[in-house]
């Protein structure tokens, strides 16, 4: 009864709103009638509103929500995919940046090596491209280097590993080359793996497997 009444109410406010511009004021004016009709539209929505909300009040439910991934206005969500790939659950990957110091970046070989000694996996890389992902990785502990090619695609041997200077920003004041340990876990990708120091000295990094 009580919901009944919240909407005759509700209606005997939107006729009273809208008789002046229905009954007793001849002729409307092109902007006088845009005006009504954007008073009416307003108007009716808050009507629309008020229903769903009596309603819901009445039956001690929530109004609808707007749907996930979407406004109100019927607008599209903008968020991005995750980029990391999808994995086989007994398997893990790595992935992070490619750099080389020039105005270019070459085809890399990114190599990853078990700790253990048993296996390495490898993948490659485009000109300029500055991401990789190595999947298929069997769960444990691996360093990562990558390998430049040069124009026949042979590998120059000139390397960047992931080493403790990159952490610390490949400075000049940064020393310690030693590669840093990189654990893969089954079914999950180990992000941020940017084998970037090319000023490490030679014979720092081990020489390209294949």
């Amino acid at each position: 009864m009580r919901s009944h009444r919240r909407l005759s109410a509700t209606f005997a406010l939107l006729v009273a709103l809208l008789s002046p511009l229905l009954l007793g004021c001849g002729p409307l004016s092109l902007g006088q009638a845009r005006g009504a009709e954007a008073t009416a539209r307003a108007l009716a929505t808050s009507v629309v509103e008020a229903v769903r909300a009596t309603l819901a009040a009445g039956t001690g439910e929530e109004p609808a929500a707007a749907p996930s991934g979407s406004s109100a206005s019927g607008g599209i969500s903008h968020d991005e995919p995750t980029a990391t790939p999808e994995l086989a659950a007994d398997t893990g990957a790595i992935a992070g940046k490619v750099s080389y110091p020039s105005d270019f970046i070459p085809p890399l070989r990114v190599v990853a090596f078990a700790t253990d000694n048993s296996g390495w996996y490898e993948v490659r890389t485009e000109v300029n491209q500055r991401t990789y992902v190595l999947e298929g990785l069997p769960p444990g502990t691996y360093t990562v280097v990558a390998y430049a090619e040069d124009a026949d695609g042979q590998v120059t041997g000139y390397s960047a590993g992931y080493s403790q200077s990159v952490p610390c920003g490949l400075s000049v004041d940064c020393l310690d080359h030693t590669l840093i340990d990189v654990e893969v876990r089954p079914g999950e990708t180990t992000v941020g793996i940017d084998p970037g120091d090319w000023y490490a000295p030679e014979g720092a990094f081990p020489p390209y497997p294949g």
